[in-house]
């Protein structure tokens, strides 16, 4: 069965670009290994993750997530069946708040997602955590 998880996470402690590019190293090339997609999206002490993939390979990376000591708490936003991937041939996209109109590119990633309900999900992520104050551009009905 394909599933989605969606998580919310805060980091430990303050996460160099060093730091960060060894994560997505070990993430991505697990992902591919195991055929999980997804999307990272960080920006000082708040993460947000998507990942999806069959549930015996998602379950493991999953349980490692949580496991992990480097973030607390991770909060789990959805977790469910999907009928496609929204991420297909990402192994792990990846985008921080530091970037330029954040949130043009945020509306770029988000915009292959055929569910609304997690296309709303990522912007409220984004409107609380990430750019306080930034407005982002609308995604569609609700």
């Amino acid at each position: 069965m394909l599933e989605r998880i969606v998580y919310i996470s805060a980091a430990r402690e303050p996460q160099t670009e060093e730091s960060v590019g060894r994560i997505l190293d070990v993430s991505r090339s697990r992902n591919a290994a195991n055929h999980i997609t997804g999307l990272l999206i960080g920006g000082g002490a708040w993460w947000m993750q998507l990942i999806e993939g069959e549930t015996d390979k998602l379950e493991p990376i999953w349980q490692s997530i949580r496991a992990d000591p480097r973030h607390d708490p991770v909060v789990m936003v959805q977790r469910r069946a999907v009928r496609q991937r929204s991420f297909t041939g990402w192994s792990l996209q990846f985008r921080d708040t530091d970037d330029e109109e954040f949130g043009t590119l945020l509306e770029e990633l988000t915009g292959s997602i055929g569910d609304p309900r997690l296309r709303k999900q990522v912007r409220r992520f984004a409107d609380v955590f990430l750019k306080p104050g930034t407005k982002l551009p609308e995604f569609g009905a609700d």
